[in-house]
């Protein structure tokens, strides 16, 4: 009989092997994180979420085991203070990345190599059947000339997404990062202009960009064709509902903008506010605030409200942020509801700082993101972050394109921190402000190693009575993003006791759940690419790239090649072999002989 209290634990523990070798008084954080380290290809942030849920399943399972649970209890301690661990941090900046390396290399290559026996197939049905030449996307073109040009190592690493378009050989997610490295290589000789820096901050954090269309964008790294279909499918899986307004709001607000527009007195609508107010319920007295605020904001300052209405020197980001948007957020969000707060003014994610310091372990003057405008789930000392927003006070290019980067950065981390406790698909949203305009995105992990950043509603205030009509679409798209928010922070607030997807809420794509691989979101994960400090050198994220899941290699062979026939290579006009015949999935006719004219 084994005297091994964990092995009918096994397949409950994220990391059984730690707990099954190392003798309870030697317990160490670190020791956890090599155990993982040298099994996969894994993150900080992975490694110590496992050891949460570990924890709290020995606490719950091995309550009679005093002695089990007092080292346990320690070990719950040294992980609490984990970022003041100087062995740990050594740990993450020097011994990781090279485990990481050995780790991937093997795995990799072996993985490749299967990939490259089906097509190496493949290549020999299509040049049979075709004498036409494949034709190049952009960043295929790019990377051959990258070769020549003596480009990073890490130029030859796949991701394991599973996103393929059009005719390119490699996913999406391996188009965005190796471009995101070419560029980065690029910027040690020569300053990047504003997008080229925006498409290597976002590939280098594992980011589609589907908010941002440019020209100049992620966009140019694939052909109009591939660009549409990756946009198309995201469209069809990621856009989120706009939610109905209630009749008595909706019918109150053409009161208000009639009144006002047919008397041109701004003084009408507040009074009609006013007289209603009382007989509302809460949440209607919060929206009533809410009209108040707008129609105050054109009596008061329509020069803000206006494109290039008030010179630079007159106001600053922070009062737009504080006259205009500041009260919105507070109205939307008050205090002392679904665990919600807002908070204003740079403010800094304590999980961002952490990565951030590990990232650049050796600095002593680390500061992660300044976010301008966040709302936080808060409970028994947690912060989370559900939003992230940038403010600008008008729509100059660099400064957009920059904050853009940033914060699609910032929400990625956001989606990390929530997978934290909800450990099956999540979603964060973002705000970017320019002036009285604002537009709403989202940001969710849709496969391995791919995050991606979605537009979801965009809107403008009013600047003027006449175009006061135009507040009820805005509105509505306010009560929408407010509403999808709250439900977010509700699933947080159950996720200690079940694990909820927020895919039954949003949008509806739900991968992670798929074949069984819900517990296997955590390490799709993949860190975040950081500005480095002043002297420093920027650093590629230690986990960039990653492994493909169990049985992920060969689903995505038969999606790319036989489109579900396994074994079955088709040719681009729907032709392949099966059982000694040929067959067309097109018309689904079968023939004893070669369709193809010898020549």
């Amino acid at each position: 009989m084994s005297t091994n209290p964990f092995d009918e634990h096994k397949t409950n523990l994220k990391n059984y092997d730690f707990w099954a070798s190392i003798e309870e008084k030697e317990f160490d954080l670190t020791k956890y994180d090599e155990f993982l380290c040298k099994q996969k290809v894994i993150n900080k942030q992975t490694c110590h979420d496992y050891l949460t849920t570990d924890i709290q399943y020995i606490l719950e399972h091995f309550s009679e085991n005093a002695k089990l649970l007092h080292h346990v209890k320690s070990l719950q301690k040294k992980l609490k203070n984990a970022r003041k661990d100087e062995s740990n941090m050594v740990f993450w900046s020097d011994i990781a990345p090279r485990l990481m390396r050995v780790n991937y290399e093997k795995p990799a290559a072996e993985a490749e190599l299967m990939v490259a026996g089906i097509r190496k197939a493949a290549d020999l049905i299509d040049a049979s059947t075709s004498s036409k030449r494949k034709i190049e996307s952009p960043m295929e073109t790019r990377n051959k000339k990258n070769k020549k040009a003596g480009a990073p190592q890490e130029m030859e690493q796949v991701e394991y997404d599973g996103l393929y378009v059009g005719k390119n050989d490699i996913s999406v997610g391996t188009i965005i990062k190796r471009s995101a490295l070419q560029y980065l290589h690029e910027s040690r000789t020569r300053k990047l202009s504003a997008r080229e820096r925006k498409i290597m901050t976002n590939g280098l954090s594992s980011i589609l960009d589907l908010v941002d269309h440019s020209s100049s964008s992620q966009k140019s790294l694939f052909s109009n064709e591939d660009w549409a279909q990756i946009t198309s499918k995201f469209e069809s899986e990621l856009s989120l509902e706009l939610l109905p307004m209630s009749r008595i709001l909706t019918s109150s607000w053409l009161i208000i903008s009639a009144a006002v527009v047919s008397s041109n007195n701004i003084t009408l609508g507040l009074d009609y506010i006013y007289k209603i107010y009382s007989k509302q319920n809460n949440q209607n007295k919060s929206y009533l605030k809410l009209f108040e605020h707008v129609l105050n904001l054109i009596g008061t300052y329509p020069h803000l409200l206006k494109k290039n209405g008030a010179r630079n020197s007159d106001y600053s980001e922070s009062d737009v942020l504080r006259i205009i948007w500041s009260p919105i957020f507070e109205l939307l969000f008050p205090p002392n509801q679904h665990n919600l707060i807002v908070k204003t003014g740079e403010t800094i994610s304590i999980m961002s700082q952490e990565h951030k310091q590990v990232t650049y372990s050796d600095s002593s003057n680390v500061i992660a993101f300044k976010i301008d405008i966040r709302v936080i789930f808060k409970k028994q000392g947690k912060e989370i972050d559900v939003v992230c927003g940038e403010v600008a006070k008008n729509d100059e290019d660099n400064k957009i394109i920059t904050d853009e980067g940033k914060l699609s950065r910032e929400t990625k981390d956001a989606v990390d921190s929530i997978l934290t406790l909800v450990e099956t698909a999540a979603q964060a949203f973002s705000t970017q402000i320019s002036g009285s305009t604002c537009l709403i995105a989202t940001q969710q992990l849709t496969g391995n190693g791919l995050y991606v950043y979605h537009p979801a509603y965009s809107f403008s205030l009013p600047s003027c009575i006449e175009e006061l009509e135009s507040f009820k679409l805005t509105m509505q798209k306010l009560i929408s993003f407010q509403r999808h928010v709250i439900t977010i922070a509700n699933i947080l607030e159950k996720a200690g006791m079940k694990k909820y997807s927020l895919n039954q809420q949003f949008g509806k794509h739900d991968e992670a759940d798929k074949d069984g691989e819900a517990t296997s979101i955590l390490n799709w994960r993949r860190d975040t690419f950081y500005t480095p400090p002043r002297n420093k050198e920027a650093r590629v994220p230690l986990v960039l790239f990653g492994l493909p899941s169990s049985g992920l290699v060969s689903r995505l062979l038969k999606i790319k090649y036989s489109e579900g026939e396994e074994g079955v290579v088709y040719d681009q006009f729907g032709w392949g072999k099966k059982n000694d015949k040929w067959h067309n999935k097109v018309t689904n006719e079968t023939h004893d002989e070669y369709p193809y004219s010898e020549e």
